[in-house]
């Protein structure tokens, strides 16, 4: 079966977020930057990981694996919409 991730809609914080939305949300709370973000799943540039965020570019499962591994998330968070992420502390 394949997923279009891109389309999938995720809630937080009781309003439906994208993959992208929620990426950017992880990648931000890390004050982590999109190049930064792009060494640590293995992309030599930012470029893929901004379509991914703006919902221009569907991502892989092995992408959302990797996310899930750099913010301590499960796979399970990232693709089902009907876990949230926390909202953040403090």
């Amino acid at each position: 079966m394949l997923y279009d991730f891109a389309h999938v809609k995720y809630q937080f914080g009781g309003e439906l977020m994208e993959f992208g939305e929620k990426l950017r949300i992880l990648r931000e709370r890390r004050g982590m930057t999109l190049n930064e973000l792009a060494k640590l799943t293995g992309y030599a540039t930012h470029s893929p990981l901004s379509l991914f965020e703006n919902g221009k570019r569907k991502p892989t499962l092995d992408f959302v694996y990797k996310v899930a591994e750099v913010f301590g998330v499960s796979f399970d968070l990232l693709l089902n919409d009907n876990l949230e992420l926390e909202s953040e502390q403090g």
